[in-house]
């Protein structure tokens, strides 16, 4: 098994859209959602906007079949 992590970053409608994407088409271990957008360095951490967590776990040769 191969794992990704994905961090999608901006504005709510957005994020959750891309969101779905990844939960309709890909099995997931962890989704979690903070209504702020959390970046990596501190100027970002209390931006408006939305940042989701996802975890995806797919067996890696699902990933080279396509």
């Amino acid at each position: 098994m191969r794992k990704t992590k994905v961090r999608i970053v901006g504005e709510p409608s957005f994020c959750e859209a891309v969101a779905k994407v990844i939960l309709d088409n890909f099995e997931v271990d962890k989704c979690e959602r903070f209504d702020r957008a959390v970046g990596r360095d501190y100027a970002h951490s209390n931006a408006p906007g939305c940042t989701i967590y996802i975890t995806v776990k797919k067996p890696w040769r699902f990933l080279l079949d396509r």
